[in-house]
């Protein structure tokens, strides 16, 4: 009755409530007796090695014993609490902004934060903010900023009078630093993987504890800023390892430019640009280190930067393995993790009459190259989505060397991708192998993030069905770009451009068959041709599918083909193989509702543009709801609205919908 979940659920399933707690150790009552009147209970408390313990009591007898997801006053160590101190303070408690107080207050809480669950004396607390700078009004000064603070905390965490001071009960997880920390420890960044270490270094969002005064905060940075060091020199060493020697050059780049006499971070430079085939600034960076050794402190480089400086200079592939290996040892000794730079399909045929759409997204994306793009195409089945997509990403790829990246969703397929499949795909066409902790969908989101983060970095995803699955796998830094395929119009999607591809005007219709057909063929039945043209009525899919058949077979005449789509079942003409106009419409006519279903058979009965009323008419339905399905539809792609109530479904999507695609 009084339990619930918190960050240690797995080992204590049950919790006192910090109300509740702090009522019992008040002497409250609890409960009832049989005639109603209230029981005086006794608590007792146990802090065992993996949790606490309450004891409630009746007389003798316990009553319940309860994990106590809190502190020996009732703190509720709880997965909604969270404080961020890698960059400025800041402290949220479910979902909500807790707002610390003025520069010295928030130092005071930056300090129990950075020392969770021990207990510090007013003075060592005097002397972690003020310094040697201690008001003359000390003694009054620190138990009025913790009571001030205790305010802004209340029923997300306490802070506890004991002798001789204070002390902050919280899970410490709770604090990005302590999360860090571990796993920056020495001890074990060498079974720490990839995913663990980009997640680690995406909690970095700058200065530690910026701005906040004292001491001991000004230690912390520095140890902090330590830890961050070797994190770096870890990421590098793994990248290096894995092929990503341009990510790595990034790492160890900015290392240098904070840390200009780091001989370790000039060994593992020297070696990143080695590997991407920059020799001669290899030796640069060893040249310029041992100038700047000597000028400063008047000694030459160490053995390890002479040794590496020997390797690179007698291209000793071993000797710049031995490099990497010290910092990426997990890595190198199971051998190198492939990186895919570009898994981009190839473009497959021409792409016919889409220039001034193409022409019009790069225009736009010309414009915003330092920002982060997303371009949304979409349009019915079978109009060319993908083919327009591949071309755009070709065209565009040199602006993305570090990765342009494919993934087909299955979105209309019988087996979709999860977005967790969909993130663990991306992740290892990156090189990020699977590791413990990625089977947590938030888990792998942050890794994929923290993998995209200060690159450039280019991702198409097709057959996307909904915004919704494909949020998490957003470019999250500028300069990079996201390319989302769909039949449907991503009203939910961030996407700063848009394009919505139309069915193909007669001209390109004709050079798209002239193309695969020849020109020849096509003049010959010059009058065929045009039925053919206006039988597929600009449908991409239909006019491929029929000059594959004409091409297949060189003594079919065109003006047989039109009269078969004119007088036969168009999934018996226009098919090839596995693939068929029909099948690729009712795969995004079965995941209409069955009122959609039938609005959509109603345009298809008809054969020329409608009006709602019409169509209400018709289907013997209220007007607003089949306004409502109509919006559906057009959203869906399968209907065009031509005017301001006026629809129209195009006629390949209302010959497939007569055929039994409904």
């Amino acid at each position: 009755m009084f339990a619930g979940r918190g960050s240690r659920a797995d080992r204590c399933p049950g919790f006192v409530s910090p109300a509740l707690a702090h009522h019992l150790r008040m002497g409250g009552r609890f409960g009832a007796g049989a005639r109603g009147s209230a029981v005086r209970l006794s608590v007792s408390w146990m802090m065992g090695p993996n949790c606490p313990l309450v004891e409630i009591r009746k007389s003798r007898s316990i009553v319940r014993a309860l994990p106590a997801n809190t502190d020996l006053w009732g703190v509720a160590l709880s997965s909604g609490l969270s404080f961020d101190v890698l960059g400025p303070l800041r402290a949220k408690f479910r979902g909500k902004d807790l707002h610390p107080g003025p520069a010295r207050q928030s130092a005071l809480l930056g300090v129990l934060l950075s020392r969770p669950n021990v207990t510090m004396s007013s003075d060592e607390l005097l002397g972690a903010v003020w310094g040697e700078a201690i008001p003359s009004s000390a003694s009054k000064v620190i138990p009025t900023y913790i009571y001030r603070l205790r305010r802004v905390l209340a029923g997300a965490a306490v802070i506890e009078r004991r002798r001789p001071g204070y002390t902050l009960r919280i899970d410490p997880d709770t604090v990005d630093a302590v999360r860090f920390a571990r796993a920056a420890a020495p001890r074990s960044t060498d079974q720490v993987g990839y995913g663990q270490v980009a997640d680690a270094l995406a909690l970095w969002r700058g200065e530690p504890f910026d701005g906040l005064p004292g001491p001991l905060l000004a230690q912390d940075r520095v140890r902090l800023h330590q830890l961050r060091l070797g994190l770096l020199m870890r990421r590098a060493g793994l990248d290096i390892a894995a092929g990503d020697h341009p990510s790595a050059v990034l790492d160890l780049t900015e290392i240098r430019e904070r840390h200009p006499l780091h001989e370790q971070a000039a060994c593992l430079l020297m070696a990143a640009l080695y590997r991407s085939g920059r020799q001669a600034e290899s030796l640069m960076v060893y040249s310029s280190m041992r100038l700047r050794l000597l000028d400063e402190l008047g000694m030459e480089p160490g053995e390890e930067l002479f040794a590496a400086h020997q390797a690179v200079l007698n291209r000793d592939e071993r000797a710049i393995d031995r490099i990497t290996e010290r910092f990426a040892p997990a890595a190198t000794a199971t051998g190198r993790v492939e990186v895919l730079r570009s898994n981009l399909p190839a473009e497959t045929g021409s792409l016919e009459g889409r220039n001034e759409e193409l022409d019009r997204v790069l225009k736009v994306m010309s414009g915003a190259r330092e920002r982060r793009q997303v371009v949304a195409i979409d349009g019915m089945p079978g109009v060319g989505k993908t083919a327009f997509a591949l071309r755009l990403a070709h065209t565009i790829a040199a602006d993305y060397p570090d990765g342009q990246y494919y993934l087909d969703l299955r979105g209309h397929g019988p087996s979709p991708l999860s977005t967790a499949d969909s993130v663990r795909s991306l992740l290892a066409s990156m090189g990020v192998a699977a590791e413990d902790g990625l089977d947590r969908d938030e888990y792998q989101a942050a890794v994929l993030r923290a993998r995209m983060a200060n690159r450039r970095i280019l991702v198409v995803l097709d057959d996307v069905v909904s915004s919704e699955r494909i949020l998490p796998l957003l470019p999250s830094s500028t300069g990079s770009t996201l390319i989302t395929v769909s039949r449907n119009k991503l009203l939910a999607l961030p996407a700063t451009h848009t394009c919505s591809l139309p069915a193909l005007s007669d001209s390109a219709a004709r050079s798209l068959l002239a193309g695969l057909v020849g020109a020849e063929r096509l003049d010959a039945e010059a009058t065929a041709t045009a039925q053919l043209i206006q039988a597929c009525a600009g449908h991409p899919l239909a006019l491929t599918l029929a000059a594959n058949r004409l091409r297949h077979r060189p003594v079919l005449r065109i003006s047989v083909l039109a009269r078969q789509l004119a007088s036969r079942d168009t999934n018996s003409v226009l098919r090839a193989e596995s693939v068929s106009l029909l099948t690729v419409v009712s795969s995004s006519i079965a995941r209409l509702e069955e009122s959609e279903r039938t609005v959509l058979a109603a345009l298809a009965a008809t054969g020329t543009v409608t009006t709602p009323s019409s169509l209400a008419s018709r289907v013997a339905r209220a007007r607003d709801e089949v306004e409502a399905s109509l919006d559906l539809l057009v959203d869906a792609n399968l209907v065009a609205q031509v005017e301001d109530e006026r629809f129209l479904l195009h006629p390949v999507i209302g010959r497939c919908v007569s055929s039994g695609a409904v």
